[in-house]
């Protein structure tokens, strides 16, 4: 019998304990999952043949693990793998300067409802730094009239939700510690930090976005900018809002593997 989640809960993170409990491959409608710990899934290069293996080598291609192929490439200027960072588990640096991880090409993903969710801890806080961001065909405002931005701001310690030129929500989020960031983007959007209750807000176009393309740790192109200095983790996409049950199940699951807490939801 597979051991419940919370049997792992405040002890150091067992790979294969909680891969028998329960993974974000088990969400039937997991869309992408790009996991910074797993050096397997992690290229110095962006053809996917030549494997990270030592802290401070370049990550230049991060693969999707949900077997969805939506693999997210740089290839000049990518994050730095650091190893034995949060819970002994390695992760990807942004330096907040012209690091990212990018992709075209998702037209087959209709966002009409998404939940995401975002192991990171933003070094500075600076307002609008990008940490993962949807933006549509042509547009070059990812963060607000042309996608979906999940960033620091509007003001010190905070993170936000903007869409359609509207910030929808912002919660604490404090710089220089780990935090799981979730948001539930349907009806109305929702944005834990750490679970508990949300912050919720109702006026947020969510039936519309067709997403293009994804880029981590920035939040605008042409030119681009606005670059955020982070340390993540994983970042899980799931197609449909989360309902309560699966959001906390994503929610602890990412508590334990990061040691981090997450407070259930209701």
């Amino acid at each position: 019998m597979p051991y419940p989640v919370a049997a792992v809960r405040g002890h150091a993170f067992n790979q294969a304990a909680a891969a028998a409990a329960w993974s974000p491959t088990d969400l039937a409608a997991l869309e992408a999952w790009w996991d910074f710990s797993d050096a397997t899934a992690l290229w110095e290069d962006t053809g996917g043949t030549d494997a990270v293996d030592i802290d401070g080598d370049f990550i230049l291609r991060a693969d999707d693990k949900s077997g969805n192929g939506y693999h997210v490439t740089e290839a000049t200027n990518g994050p730095t793998y650091k190893t034995g960072i949060q819970n002994g588990l390695s992760i990807a640096r942004f330096d907040g300067t012209d690091d990212s991880l990018f992709r075209t090409g998702i037209s087959t993903l209709h966002m009409a409802g998404f939940t995401i969710a975002a192991v990171f801890n933003p070094v500075t806080s600076v307002t609008n730094d990008g940490v993962f961001s949807l933006a549509l065909t042509g547009g070059t405002d990812w963060g607000s009239a042309d996608g979906f931005n999940l960033s620091q701001g509007p003001t010190a310690n905070k993170i936000k939700v903007e869409r359609d030129s509207i910030l929808s929500a912002a919660v604490t989020h404090n710089t220089n510690t780990w935090h799981i960031a979730l948001c539930r983007y349907g009806s109305t959007v929702k944005l834990y930090s750490d679970g508990g209750a949300p912050v919720t807000d109702a006026t947020v176009t969510t039936t519309d976005l067709d997403p293009n393309r994804i880029m981590f740790s920035a939040r605008m192109t042409a030119p681009e900018s606005n670059w955020g200095e982070n340390d993540i983790g994983e970042i899980v996409m799931v197609s449909g809002e989360l309902d309560v049950t699966d959001s906390n199940l994503l929610g602890n699951y990412l508590a334990d593997k990061w040691g981090l807490t997450w407070t259930d939801i209701s």
